[in-house]
């Protein structure tokens, strides 16, 4: 994740966040989520999950978009360097 000054904000950072979302908070979040993919999941299936569950959903789809953004970043880098 990226900050104003464009630093990197450390992983411990982004979980600790996480961890205090309520379970309609994560949820909310999951379903607004906006990534180079889709969280496609029905609202009875993410109501089911505990908060754990749904904290690692939405702690996986984060790093993945962040470690996404950042391989093309540094690819386009390489390429115009």
């Amino acid at each position: 994740m990226k900050t104003q000054e464009n630093r990197t904000i450390p992983f411990e950072k982004i979980a600790a966040v996480i961890a205090k979302f309520g379970k309609l908070d994560i949820i909310r979040r999951i379903r607004r989520f906006n990534g180079s993919f889709k969280l496609d999941f029905t609202d009875e299936y993410l109501n089911s999950l505990s908060v754990e569950k749904l904290r690692h959903i939405l702690m996986a789809a984060m790093t993945t978009r962040i470690s996404h953004e950042y391989l093309t970043h540094s690819y386009s880098n390489t390429i115009s360097a």
